[in-house]
């Protein structure tokens, strides 16, 4: 991911990102991707904020896998984070 971490370390906007997640690179690459997103839906992104995921939330980190994946988080906690971070990247405010 050498894109993110020049993004993360390299930038101004990459290091507040840093910051405000608590130097938690992870939650901050997952942040960094929800803003990414947000970028390349443009105005559409308000269809998707509206939706996501809503009351189905907690259900979404408890199931949200990834076989064949050995370092993708086991922790739903920690599957939360990084959900959050991303909403946080959508413009969301996720309540931690």
């Amino acid at each position: 991911m050498p894109e993110v971490n020049a993004f993360l370390y390299d930038t101004e906007e990459g290091v507040d990102i840093l910051v405000q997640e608590g130097a938690d690179y992870s939650v901050a690459a997952a942040r960094a991707l929800g803003r990414d997103i947000a970028e390349v839906l443009g105005s559409r992104t308000s269809e998707l904020t509206r939706s996501w995921p809503g009351p189905r939330a907690e259900s979404l980190y408890l199931e949200m896998t990834a076989t064949g994946a050995p370092t993708w988080p086991r922790s739903p906690k920690r599957r939360k984070e990084l959900v959050q971070g991303m909403e946080r990247g959508l413009g969301l405010d996720p309540v931690g």
